[in-house]
């Protein structure tokens, strides 16, 4: 056992109230008994497969690993895990058809990850980029019960911060079998953290092999939502604070259109709301649709079909420093795409947008945007059909992984596959 793992428990020991007591606020407060206790079993037989996610963006990422699974090992039992009350809520609403059962993730105390392994008892746990808990996975680890970390990334500061710990890249990542990259500085950087782990490789990202929007879905919200827009329809996906004001004074310097906007998380829809009325703007939500400018969603697990509306689309968490979202959301529908200068979550695809003419960057300066947004409409067409084929060829990524999955589910199913 790594020994950064006793040290971890031996703080906790003697930090576990201040180190629970921010689950105790009002918007954590809803899942903190749940993270106590693991639920019963959903009652089927077959092996478990426990998948885990962060938040809202890494359970829309796991989708296509969980309907593979449940396509192939039609006989496994689907865990999945979830940390936020947003992701907790989305996975609930939008990934039930593939999942068995939906849990809020334990807290990381020794006696309580102990109680959810005996529990649930998986035969192979999945992580999904970042969320990593040392009790979790050293117990997994000690339980025997491999564990492979999909989607990974870890940025340039965390890898320097890593890097000046002895042992700390170790105690986070030694009890993975293999590692999965999202991209190809994250496996650059993880070969160097981890130089004796055999089994890193990157394929592609998880998060990138999308299946289109429902047809009927996309029908939904024409008929709904279309005849309150005027175009052209700039659809700004995934934004954060900071953003949203500077979108909306490059849109009124665009001047012409609507500009649909999609929060992050949306209970920030009606404070974005207020923001565009005391610009000017008429606005509207998503879930009271009328006549305006400005659209604010206020609602989760639309995203990627709201697209299908836009003339052009703008990636959030680009103008302040996150790190970008899903850029081939609008790409997989032919939608050219605006962003700004934070990018590192995305880097390599959106370098490839820049250079094949399918993607504009633009600086975080209301006139840029507005400059970007009309050099790309005037565009739209041909950079619509470049971004097309760029989503064409990143697909596939998750089909490879279930292959590679197969050796660990054979004895545990009894049959070649």
């Amino acid at each position: 056992m790594n020994f950064g793992y006793y040290l971890y428990n031996l703080v906790q020991l003697g930090t576990w109230p201040l180190w629970l007591s921010p689950f105790l606020n009002r918007k954590r407060r809803a899942l903190f008994l749940k993270r106590l206790k693991p639920p019963q079993s959903p009652g089927k037989n077959g092996p478990v497969v426990w998948v885990h996610a962060l938040s809202v963006g890494e359970a829309q990422a796991s989708q296509g690993v969980l309907k593979a699974l449940k396509a192939f090992f039609p006989e496994t039992t689907l865990i999945l895990s979830v940390t936020t009350t947003a992701g907790f809520r989305f996975a609930r609403e939008k990934l039930a058809p593939w999942v068995d059962l939906v849990l809020a993730s334990p807290f990381d105390l020794w006696p309580i990850t102990k109680t959810f392994i005996r529990r649930l008892c998986p035969c192979l746990f999945l992580l999904i980029e970042t969320d990593l808990w040392p009790n979790l996975l050293w117990n997994l680890k000690k339980a025997k019960i491999p564990c492979v970390l999909l989607n990974a990334s870890i940025s340039e500061a965390s890898y320097k911060r890593l890097k000046m710990i002895p042992g700390g890249a170790s105690f986070l990542y030694a009890p993975f079998e293999r590692i999965f990259a999202a991209s190809p500085d994250d496996a650059y950087r993880l070969k160097r953290l981890l130089p004796h782990h055999k089994d890193i490789h990157f394929w592609g990202n998880i998060k990138f092999d999308l299946d289109l929007p429902e047809v009927d879905q996309v029908k939904g919200l024409f008929a709904e939502l279309g005849r309150h827009l005027t175009p052209p329809v700039i659809v700004c996906g995934s934004t954060h604070p900071g953003e949203e004001m500077l979108l909306l004074k490059a849109f009124k310097r665009f001047g012409q259109g609507s500009l649909v906007i999609c929060p992050r998380h949306p209970d920030r829809a009606t404070e974005i709301l207020s923001q565009a009325a005391a610009m000017g703007f008429k606005g509207s939500l998503r879930t009271k649709p009328s006549r305006c400018q400005v659209m604010v969603v206020d609602t989760l697990g639309e995203l990627k079909a709201l697209y299908a509306l836009a003339d052009m689309a703008f990636l959030g968490g680009t103008l302040v420093p996150i790190g970008g979202h899903n850029i081939l959301e609008p790409a997989s529908l032919g939608v050219p795409i605006t962003f700004g200068p934070f990018i590192e979550s995305i880097k390599n695809l959106a370098e490839d947008f820049q250079r094949q003419g399918a993607g504009l960057l633009v600086k975080p300066e209301a006139y840029l945007i507005a400059t970007g947004w009309q050099k790309v409409y005037e565009n739209k067409q041909a950079m619509g059909a470049k971004a097309q084929e760029i989503f064409r060829q990143h697909q596939g990524v998750v089909s490879r992984i279930i292959e590679e999955l197969k050796p660990f589910l054979t004895l545990h199913l009894g049959r070649e596959i």
